[in-house]
């Protein structure tokens, strides 16, 4: 696995933001939670592409959506309750239709050390149809690649879990979903860990999260999560549909 470098300095154009950590945030041990993190992404990364001028609003004129196709996040570790974080988000790549984002978080609002990095991998998807489609001239010229990279993903894809065992099933609620009227990327990884419930120790609070995003997840769905651990006791999850569907998600957790 690779280390969180002990200092990092984002690219100047970077979108940078400040969050402070909320009582509805935390988890257990009384610091933010993981699914939290990912919602502070989320929401940089948003401001970031309108900035950009391939935001919402360019989204929603061209009846387009920017989707999460895979996100791999390490925590040195995690902020308590009131403390304030600075984050810095920038495009890294562009690459076969997807768009790669990168992220930093620093404690005490910028000026104290690094405590986490992110990568990201983004499509934009056909709102009408639910497919993928290109970036399109119009977005390439608009995004600036930015570097360096603040995180590489572990491998081109996030593997099945083998020797899989069974936990119960999870129905989506209207509240899961988010503005595409699928359950949210947060929501998703937080059934991830919740899966892990018994098997983990608690709080539960990973030093990374790999996962990849492979379809939709919608009111009606039924979803099962499939453990299994790796050759190096990294925990493998698939949430699929309920009775041997292909998974919305696949996993990899370290503790």
């Amino acid at each position: 696995m690779q280390p969180i470098p002990e200092t990092f300095t984002a690219p100047e154009a970077a979108g940078r933001d400040s969050f402070r950590v909320r009582i509805l945030e935390a988890a257990e041990d009384g610091c933010l939670a993981l699914p939290a993190v990912i919602g502070w992404l989320q929401e940089a990364a948003t401001k970031h592409a309108e900035s950009l001028g391939v935001g919402l609003d360019w989204t929603r004129e061209n009846g387009l959506a920017w989707v999460l196709a895979r996100l791999y996040v390490r925590m040195r570790r995690y902020p308590a309750t009131g403390e304030r974080v600075a984050v810095a988000t920038w495009p890294r790549q562009l690459e076969l239709g997807k768009a790669y984002r990168d992220f930093a978080l620093w404690a005490d609002d910028g000026t104290g050390p690094l405590i986490g990095v992110a990568t990201t991998a983004w499509a934009i998807i056909d709102l009408e149809r639910r497919r993928p489609r290109p970036l399109g001239a119009v977005a390439e010229k608009r995004i600036a690649v930015m570097a360096p990279g603040a995180l590489e993903f572990e491998g081109a894809s996030v593997p099945e879990p083998e020797a899989v065992e069974r936990t119960g099933t999870v129905v989506p609620r209207p509240s899961d979903l988010d503005l595409q009227s699928h359950v949210n990327n947060a929501r998703l990884a937080a059934w991830v860990l919740d899966s892990l419930y018994g098997v983990a120790p608690r709080p539960f609070q990973p030093a990374a999260l790999d996962i990849a995003y492979r379809a939709e997840c919608r009111l009606g769905d039924r979803v099962e999560a499939r453990l299994g651990v790796d050759e190096n006791g990294r925990r493998r999850i698939a949430l699929a549909r309920e009775g041997g569907g292909s998974p919305f998600v696949r996993a990899v957790v370290i503790v």
